[in-house]
């Protein structure tokens, strides 16, 4: 049997790349909290990890869930929708790292770089799941 390769920057964007995004999100959360000071840690640090370990449940929740009907695609919709909420919410505790001058602004570039990827992904997915599922979509 032969595998055929594709040079990397000739493929598409994985479906489930948001899975892996919101694993990488919540590993860099996790490293750029370690560099906040100990004084810090229950007042966001500890807010921040939170948050984006609920980002990574949203979507492993949601992910799971294969539609058979309207109530199991209104879970998934929801799963996607609270993921998103999350990180909109991470981006306003990363803003307040910013103001606190805790982590150096090459962290925070790439931090919030993974937090827009995510979004976009999720965004996508909404989408994406209206089309697709739109025997499920009575009025939205």
């Amino acid at each position: 049997m032969f595998v055929i390769s594709n040079y990397k920057n000739s493929r598409d964007e994985s479906k489930i790349q948001f899975l892996d995004t919101a694993l990488q999100l919540k590993i860099y959360t996790i490293k750029q909290c370690k560099k906040i000071p100990k004084r810090l840690t229950f007042l966001i640090a500890t807010d921040l990890s939170d948050t984006a370990k609920e980002i990574l449940i949203e979507v492993k929740k949601g992910n799971s869930i294969y539609p058979t009907n309207t109530h199991e695609f209104q879970l998934r919709r929801d799963c996607f929708l609270k993921a998103y909420g999350y990180t909109s919410g991470l981006i306003s505790l990363i803003d307040v790292v910013v103001e606190l001058s805790c982590i150096s602004g090459e962290s925070i570039a790439e931090w919030m770089k993974l937090v827009k990827t995510e979004m976009n992904a999720l965004k996508g997915i909404l989408k994406s799941d209206k089309v697709r599922f739109k025997n499920f979509c009575d009025n939205d």
